[in-house]
C-alpha cells in the first residue's frame, strides 16, 4: 500500500471521528452530506466515510443515500447512532426540495462539500440562503482539492481499465490451462 493511500485513509478516520465528534457536541443525530453542485465529490466522500466507519468498527454510525429515504423514517433509526445522509447537491436540478418533508424536518445539520477554487462563492451563498429558510444548518465544510473528472471520462477510463485486466486475465487463464501433451 503506498504512502499517499495510507495518509489518505488515516486523513478519511480523522474526519468521521471529527464529525461524530461535532456531531455528538451539537447533539446532532442526522447529518446530511450536500454539494453546491454535481461532481464535487460529496458521495466519494460518503464512500470514504463509510469505509472507515467499517475499518474502524464503528457501529454509532449509519450511512442512508438519498434514494432511500422515502422508504424508511427518521424514527426507525437507532437513537444512539449518527446517521449520514448523501443527500442530493443543493443547486442541482430540484436539489434538496427532493428530499422527503419528514427527513427535511428531521435533519439537525449539514456537511457541506465545495472544491477547491472552482465552486461559486455566490452558488455557496445561494445554498446558505436554502439551508437556512429550511432551519438546516451547516455544521461543517468539507474543502475538496481534487476535482473529479467529467463522468463520461471517468467512465472511458474504467473500460480502459477492465480492458487490460481482462487481457491480462485471459493471459493468465491460459498460462494455467494444461496443455494437450498434458492431457
Amino acid at each position: 500500500m503506498s504512502e499517499v493511500a495510507t495518509y489518505q485513509r488515516r486523513k478519511i478516520r480523522e474526519l468521521l471521528t471529527s464529525l461524530m465528534r461535532l456531531a455528538e457536541d451539537r447533539g446532532c443525530r442526522r447529518l446530511m452530506v450536500t454539494s453546491v453542485g454535481a461532481g464535487e465529490g460529496k458521495t466519494v466522500l460518503c464512500r470514504a466515510l463509510r469505509s472507515a466507519s467499517d475499518a474502524l468498527d464503528e457501529t454509532r454510525c449509519q450511512f442512508v443515500s438519498q434514494q432511500y429515504l422515502d422508504r424508511i423514517s427518521p424514527d426507525d433509526a437507532d437513537p444512539d447512532s449518527l446517521i449520514i445522509i448523501d443527500g442530493p447537491s443543493a443547486l442541482e436540478d430540484d436539489g434538496l426540495s427532493r428530499l422527503p418533508v419528514v427527513w427535511r424536518r428531521a435533519i439537525d445539520g449539514v456537511v457541506l462539500v465545495v472544491v477547491k477554487r472552482e465552486t461559486n462563492r455566490t452558488a455557496i451563498e445561494e445554498a446558505r440562503t436554502w439551508l437556512a429558510a429550511n432551519g438546516i444548518p451547516i455544521v461543517a465544510v468539507v474543502w475538496n482539492e481534487h476535482l473529479l473528472p467529467p463522468l463520461a471520462i471517468q467512465i472511458e477510463r474504467l473500460k480502459a481499465w477492465f480492458r487490460t485486466v481482462g487481457r491480462r486475465g485471459r493471459r493468465a487463464h491460459a498460462a494455467m490451462r494444461p496443455s494437450e501433451e498434458e492431457l
